[in-house]
């Protein structure tokens, strides 16, 4: 299974893909969106990188050729997927473009965890919403709920938002097993 960990810039969601991935053995994927960035961008005052619509068109692309090396059987952690392209899109330049679409239906399917953002906003240069995460995760949560994506919400500081989502985990395996 895919587990993908969204949310807003700074809810703790490579922390937490990290501490799963420890947790379980199971391999992590980093954020594409984050390594491209920090190769292709600069700085743009003092929050946020500057970036275009094609370098989103990329990532589209990035991302995808990425999720075709994983197997299908494969329990996987991903550090953001599609989705968090499709918001920064959406509230940066509108409705998405058709690339968007073909990409998402043509996305194994997936658990996703939204992270809330209850984690103080760190200044990275690549971070530009450090006033309105919780309207992010707003989007997030209306994108996931629209799709009928499979997801559940975590929370919690450190050693609680890992225990949030091993209970999310084991309330999976029950409905899987018929419990």
């Amino acid at each position: 299974m895919i587990w993908v960990l969204t949310g807003p810039e700074s809810s703790g969601k490579s922390t937490l893909a990290r501490a799963i991935a420890d947790h379980m053995g199971w391999p992590a994927y980093a954020e594409q969106a984050r390594t491209y960035l920090q190769q292709s961008t600069t700085a743009d005052g003092p929050t946020g990188a500057t970036y275009l619509p094609s370098d989103l068109l990329n990532l589209v692309q990035i991302q995808q050729q990425m999720e075709a090396a994983v197997s299908p059987t494969e329990n996987i952690i991903l550090d953001t997927d599609l989705l968090t392209l499709s918001i920064w899109w959406q509230d940066k330049y509108g409705p998405l473009p058709p690339i968007f679409q073909q990409a998402w239906a043509e996305q194994l399917p997936r658990f996703y965890l939204l992270c809330r953002p209850d984690l103080p906003w760190q200044r990275d240069p690549l971070r530009e919403n450090p006033h309105d995460r919780d309207r992010l995760f707003d989007l997030y949560a209306q994108a996931l709920v629209r799709r009928q994506c499979d997801f559940a919400v975590c929370e919690g500081i450190n050693e609680a938002r890992l225990a949030c989502t091993l209970a999310h985990e084991r309330r999976r395996e029950a409905i899987i097993r018929g419990d």
